[in-house]
């Protein structure tokens, strides 16, 4: 299996049979010289650069990934992605023939989904098999940046004061065929008002140093609140209570 594995990254070595058993232990010095090999190619694999996507939450970020020849022969590179299904590559290539002299884009589109920090990781091997003199591989992390979240809909709650009221909020999985459990948070804010001063400048601040929570959701206070999404069309409710 590690030579079958070493092959797909086009990493060829003496050892034919790699078998290791009590009845049959592996020779030291073989191992030996599979470690150096090992310690050698290795290296070739670190990370040229790491490619940063940032965007807004539920955005996409488009970056291209741009590689040239400039050898007097062709390069064929095998195009290999690991990561998060975030990233998102050109559908159906699966290689990069490169003239010399020419170059050869790559775009990768991320779209995001969650606002925590995912990864990835993309490579370009090369194709020629053998011993003989290769090209390097060309290996680029892939990460996110989420920079800021956008509402996706303003709701009016009325009730009238020391009044508790609760709103149900219908909620839709943006992400279609999938199910799964998410944490609800509520962030309230402030209210600012625009106050004008001398000399007709106008300042924003806020009205009040106090901040008042007027928005609940059971269970938030032992960090239970969640909300789950089973059915098939991706749709479940939260219930929040307003109190002012």
């Amino acid at each position: 299996m590690i030579l079958s594995i070493l092959k797909e990254y086009v990493i060829y070595t003496h050892i034919k049979n790699f078998k290791i058993s009590p009845t049959s232990p592996a020779n030291a010095r073989e191992m030996v010289l599979f470690l150096i090999m090992l310690f050698q190619k290795l290296q070739i694999f670190y990370p040229k650069d790491t490619i940063q996507f940032s965007c807004i939450l539920g955005d996409s970020a488009i970056k291209p990934i741009t590689l040239y020849n400039l050898t007097n022969k062709i390069l064929e590179y095998a195009i290999k992605y690991e990561g998060n299904d975030c990233f998102i590559h050109p559908p159906g290539i699966l290689d990069a023939k490169i003239e010399p002299g020419k170059e050869f884009e790559y775009q990768i589109t991320f779209k995001s989904k969650l606002s925590t920090k995912v990864d990835g990781r993309v490579y370009f091997i090369n194709r020629k098999p053998g011993w003989s003199s290769q090209a390097a591989p060309i290996v680029y992390n892939l990460t996110s940046n989420i920079t800021g979240r956008r509402s996706i809909d303003y709701k009016i709650i009325s009730t009238n004061l020391y009044s508790q009221f609760a709103y149900k909020l219908q909620v839709k999985l943006p992400f279609p065929k999938e199910k799964g459990e998410f944490e609800v948070r509520i962030e309230q804010k402030k209210k600012s008002v625009l106050i004008k001063k001398k000399g007709s400048s106008v300042v924003r601040q806020n009205d009040s140093e106090l901040l008042y929570k007027v928005f609940f959701l059971r269970g938030e206070e032992e960090g239970k609140s969640t909300i789950k999404f089973n059915n098939p069309d991706g749709i479940s409710d939260v219930t929040i209570y307003f109190c002012p």
